[in-house]
């Protein structure tokens, strides 16, 4: 990868992703990733993912280099996840799950209180982050280290979401478009461990040698394990 308007789906799941108003970079640290301009960017890997249960767990892991500061805008960017339907308007009742650069947001409802604060991104730098669901339970890791959990007290709706990556399928009056890079998406249906987590950090924290996708998706699936990677 690193050309092209489309991102190859390295688990074989054919779920290649749709490359709107984003462009390919490339530095010393990540080699080939996406830039997203924080207005109109977005990958569609036309993933969906499952009613989110307390029995089903998953990992969404990412490489990622905010381009702005901390501000109204980019606090809620969407660096993956979703904030509204595939159509672009909203679920009823109001759901949505998202990794911004100041917390995971898991929002049923108007319940903001299952919200994940984590450690803001700070521009400029790139970092790794992984969410991890087990049960009731989440995790987030910085950098391969554990910062912050929660244990959720309600569960998202009874509809399927769909997954995008860098913004959402809405270009109205809300703005949640990401500011930045970023690079090796994967998401697993499975909770990974804290060894997993470092091992994908120590494996894929490689310059100038990479992973062969930029992007890759796999099917959300309950009950099969899968890997995906982005490049």
């Amino acid at each position: 990868e690193g050309t092209g308007f489309t991102t190859a789906d390295s688990s074989g799941n054919g779920n290649a992703g749709t490359i709107t108003d984003a462009t390919w970079g490339t530095d010393e640290v990540r080699e080939n990733y996406l830039i997203f301009n924080g207005e109109t960017s977005i990958v569609d890997p036309a993933l969906t993912l499952p009613v989110m249960t307390d029995l089903n767990d998953f990992t969404w892991t990412v490489w990622v280099n905010s381009q702005l500061a901390i501000g109204p805008t980019q606090q809620n960017a969407v660096i993956f996840g979703n904030r509204y339907d595939a159509a672009g308007l909203e679920f009823t009742p109001r759901q949505f799950t998202k990794l911004t650069p100041t917390k995971f947001e898991w929002h049923q409802n108007g319940n903001g209180n299952d919200n994940l604060d984590v450690p803001d991104l700070v521009a400029g730098d790139w970092h790794h982050i992984a969410i991890v669901k087990d049960g009731l339970d989440l995790e987030y890791f910085f950098d391969g280290i554990s910062t912050g959990t929660r244990t959720l007290t309600e569960l998202i709706g009874s509809v399927a979401h769909p997954f995008f990556i860098g913004g959402q399928a809405n270009t109205g009056s809300v703005n949640e478009f990401f500011n930045g890079y970023i690079d090796d998406v994967r998401i697993y249906d499975e909770a990974l461990t804290l060894g997993d987590i470092r091992e994908i950090v120590d494996d894929t924290n490689l310059a100038p040698s990479f992973p062969e996708n930029v992007f890759a998706r796999a099917n959300a699936t309950v009950g099969t394990a899968y890997t995906a990677s982005i490049s």
